[in-house]
């Protein structure tokens, strides 16, 4: 059995299927890497418009804290739960 294999196919389905909005991007660039069905509704982007571009370069970027900001507190593991994150939708909102 490949358990390597099996482990990506089980992340794999619980990243799309996630109730959750979620995002995987590259920590140097920003770029997206992978977005499910729930991001996508939440923007109102495709994964095909957002995948290989970050949120600033497509103008979903609007918070005032600096992105800089957010990967230190990622790399410090600490709980983003409670750190406020606003982003625009395709429409602006």
């Amino acid at each position: 059995m490949d358990y390597n294999s099996d482990s990506s196919d089980k992340f794999r389905a619980i990243f799309n299927l996630s109730p959750v909005a979620a995002i995987i991007t590259d920590i140097k660039s920003g770029c997206y890497s992978d977005v499910n069905e729930q991001y996508c509704k939440l923007t109102g982007y495709s994964s095909d418009e957002l995948i290989g571009k970050s949120p600033r370069e497509i103008g979903l970027w609007s918070s005032s804290t600096p992105r800089e900001e957010y990967i230190k507190l990622i790399q410090s593991k600490k709980n983003l739960k409670e750190v406020p994150l606003q982003i625009k939708t395709k429409q602006n909102e």
